[in-house]
């Protein structure tokens, strides 16, 4: 094989780390807590700001070799999930702009964790929380 019949090889862009900030968290349904499994259902609503990414594809399959909105949306997941298997799920989600801005808002519903300290029931106080 001649050198000539090989193709050089296109500079691969470098992606910035991207700043993505956290606009809104809504709790809009809490389920009962169950103390036996030490964990908890409810369903959250979110919205993020990804400044200076208006120019991002909304969906994966175009050539820009850049993440997608939808790539965003696949990579947040809490550190708190409760259990194996289906135990969060995107209920929906929408993606927009706002001048150079990408907006991205999800509603979300999951089982999480939860740490009890029991050793005041019934009267003690609990902290739930979605890390």
């Amino acid at each position: 094989m001649s050198d000539s019949s090989l193709t050089p090889l296109l500079p691969v862009p470098q992606m910035e780390v991207q700043k993505i900030m956290l606009m809104r968290f809504d709790i809009l349904k809490l389920y009962p807590i169950d103390i036996l499994k030490h964990n908890f259902k409810c369903q959250f609503f979110l919205k993020f700001r990804l400044p200076g990414c208006a120019h991002l594809p909304r969906e994966s399959g175009t050539d820009i070799p850049e993440p997608t909105a939808e790539w965003y949306i696949n990579k947040i997941e809490p550190q708190n999930l409760s259990g194996e298997g289906e135990h969060w799920k995107r209920v929906d989600s929408s993606v927009w702009t706002d001048d150079d801005d990408l907006i991205i808002t999800m509603r979300v519903e999951g089982t999480f964790f939860l740490d009890l300290d029991l050793k005041d029931f019934p009267f003690d106080t609990q902290d739930i929380k979605i890390r």
